[in-house]
């Protein structure tokens, strides 16, 4: 299923999701995706599974494109 959201000013989306193996694809015209920040609930392109439906709260880093 292909579904479209839209992240908050700082970059943070929350979806809820069934258990499943999942990636975001991120598209903006005015920003790239951007993976050079890590840490807790930091998106960086991974694939990612969950065990169980659950919540996701992610920040997402993007980049201004020039």
């Amino acid at each position: 299923t292909l579904e479209t959201k839209v992240t908050d000013s700082a970059g943070r989306i929350k979806l809820f999701l069934p258990k499943g193996r999942y990636y975001l694809g991120l598209a903006s015209a005015q920003y790239k995706f951007s993976n050079k920040r890590a840490g807790k609930d930091v998106y960086g392109g991974q694939i990612f599974d969950l065990l169980k439906d659950a919540y996701i709260d992610f920040k997402i880093p993007l980049s201004k494109i020039k």
